[in-house]
């Protein structure tokens, strides 16, 4: 759209196709301030919990070389990519979570409503309770005499996690390990190096030098190993070192990939090298994905069906003991 049109009117069209009340007046606010002289880049400052350093600085760079339709409609494309991965890889723990929440239901009725209306008798049977009943029959005791301090020593490791997790050693040496553990590390390597190297790649092809694209290219992830990393990359590469020999320090960067950016520096192609790159692991990423949503499924059906069998024997067998104790 705004190949033909002025930006203010792509702004003021944007802003009349409706939505939410917060976006509109945010699109109504950047609209005023281009209308008053100001650049779209300058505008977007202001919204820096929405739009990354990274998007902003590639528009001023944009603006600046007379290009913005293009860097744009170059920006649009890339986000439209992340945004379609992020969403194909929330999708494999929407399953995960239905059958987590669905045990945990089956869980809190047979231990709060189903197993009270039986304690008393099982705990009057003259016989040894099988382990899953007893087991039932202690949580139910527990929850029931102590149920708050549970939920409170439950809320207190929650709050602790979080308070470790916020400490910056700590959230490095977790978001190390996440990177090393198997199979679902090699999936959030592949996710965190697509738009690292994504983003690079757009950044570069825009005409933002190689230091300052390193620089704004490292917020796109939350892994604070890899934002080490990329600082770090940074300046060795203002030292004088290539992007390929950095990269090669990175126990966690994928060894094919080195040559396409080793090549990509040699032949003047860094950016179309780098942009390979990250499609290389956005397929690589999607494939494991696709892999992992095929093992898991089965899997959490043996396991939904090993509690729901747990729970039947805790209550069944006990029964059926009794009743041919009687019978006898």
């Amino acid at each position: 759209m705004i190949d033909t049109q002025p930006l203010h009117q792509v702004l003021s069209a944007i802003g009349s196709q409706g939505g939410e009340k917060a976006y509109l007046e945010m699109v109504q606010k950047v609209h005023a301030e281009v209308e008053l002289g100001h650049g779209l880049s300058e505008a977007l400052r202001s919204y820096d919990d929405i739009f990354p350093r990274s998007a902003v600085q590639l528009i001023a760079a944009g603006e600046a070389s007379g290009t913005l339709p293009e860097v744009l409609n170059r920006l649009a494309g890339h986000l439209e990519k992340d945004y379609a991965a992020r969403q194909r890889f929330q999708a494999i723990l929407v399953y995960p979570v239905i059958l987590a929440v669905s045990a945990l239901v089956v869980g809190v009725l047979m231990i709060f409503f189903i197993l009270p209306s039986f304690a008393a008798f099982f705990e009057g049977l003259s016989m040894e309770l099988p382990l899953p009943t007893r087991i039932l029959l202690f949580l139910g005791r527990v929850l029931a005499e102590d149920g708050a301090w549970v939920a409170g020593g439950g809320l207190l490791l929650l709050v602790l996690f979080a308070w470790l997790y916020s400490v910056e050693g700590v959230r490095y040496a977790v978001d190390r390990w996440l990177l090393r553990i198997p199979v679902f590390g090699q999936l959030k390597q592949e996710t965190a190096w697509m738009y690292l190297l994504g983003t690079q790649a757009v950044l570069l092809e825009s005409g933002i030098r190689m230091d300052m694209a390193l620089e704004l290219g490292k917020e796109v992830t939350e892994n604070r190993y890899l934002q080490r990393f990329m600082e770090k990359t940074r300046k060795e590469v203002l030292g004088g070192s290539t992007l390929a020999a950095v990269l090669s320090g990175c126990p966690v960067f994928p060894a094919m990939l080195l040559q396409l950016v080793d090549a990509g520096e040699r032949a003047g192609r860094l950016e179309e090298m780098l942009q390979k790159a990250a499609d290389y692991c956005r397929l690589s990423a999607e494939i494991h994905t696709q892999k992992m949503q095929a093992l898991l499924e089965p899997a959490l059906i043996l396991v939904m069906g090993g509690i729901v069998i747990f729970f039947v024997l805790a209550v069944a067998v006990p029964m059926l003991d009794s009743m041919e104790a009687v019978g006898m």
